[in-house]
């Protein structure tokens, strides 16, 4: 799934969400949703601007206490994951 960055100018705050490309982000409430991110004194309906997105595929983050996956470069400017 893509990678995007979100930024919501009520906070100006920048989040990075994976998210299918038909999934529609268009407030802060969904944006924390995503990024299991708590919301703090921003309301959850104030407006989210997607800044970008990548066409890489990246695994989940690890949870607390478990290994992420390993990287190796492939040659390219970034490192794929094997």
């Amino acid at each position: 799934m893509p990678t995007y960055q979100y930024h919501c100018t009520d906070n100006d705050q920048t989040l990075e969400v994976i998210h299918g490309m038909t999934r529609a982000v268009e407030t802060w409430g969904d944006l924390c949703e995503l990024a299991d991110h708590d919301p703090g004194q921003t309301t959850t309906d104030a407006p989210v601007e997607r800044l970008m997105g990548t066409g890489m595929v990246m695994p989940p983050k690890p949870k607390p206490g478990e290994a992420g996956p390993k990287l190796k470069s492939c040659g390219c400017s970034g490192a794929c994951h094997h």
